[in-house]
């Protein structure tokens, strides 16, 4: 089950959990806005998908203390400058794929995250996930015109 913050159907993840349905939530920009209680989510989470702009090692310590609240990987996309992943164990790191064109950034981050849940549905270990995410994204970005 793919959803965000915006689904109205936050009230059902607890239920969706404890029917061991696999997560998968988009928390866009807002993983840190208190005003979005985002910490109430993440034990009901697959897979949680967070942008931001930039690598630090505060970003790390965050993507680091939401996968221990629950999701099995926490990811964070961080535009032009690729995505980091963790798994409890350690953090993966993926640059983007180059567009041959950039046609509208408009559904990057949400092919990132098809591509990647392709992946997982598909059985590919994690850093394998994050390029089909970068690839799908990239096509995307260069073929999307939304007007």
């Amino acid at each position: 089950i793919h959803t965000d913050l915006f689904g109205n159907c936050l009230d059902l993840l607890p239920e969706w959990h404890d029917a061991g349905k696999t997560v998968v939530m988009d928390f866009s920009v807002f993983s840190r806005d208190p005003e979005y209680a985002c910490e109430t989510h993440f034990p009901y989470v697959d897979y949680a998908f967070m942008s931001f702009e930039e690598d630090t090692p505060e970003l790390r310590d965050w993507v680091r203390q939401v996968q221990e609240l629950g999701p099995r990987v926490a990811v964070a996309t961080l535009g032009e400058k690729g995505s980091i992943a963790y798994d409890g164990e350690r953090f993966y790191e993926c640059g983007i794929v180059p567009a041959e064109k950039v046609i509208n950034t408009v559904g990057a981050g949400d092919s990132y995250i098809a591509g990647f849940t392709k992946g997982v549905i598909d059985g590919l270990n994690i850093p394998a996930c994050m390029k089909a995410g970068a690839e799908l994204s990239s096509r995307v970005i260069g073929s999307f015109e939304p007007y």
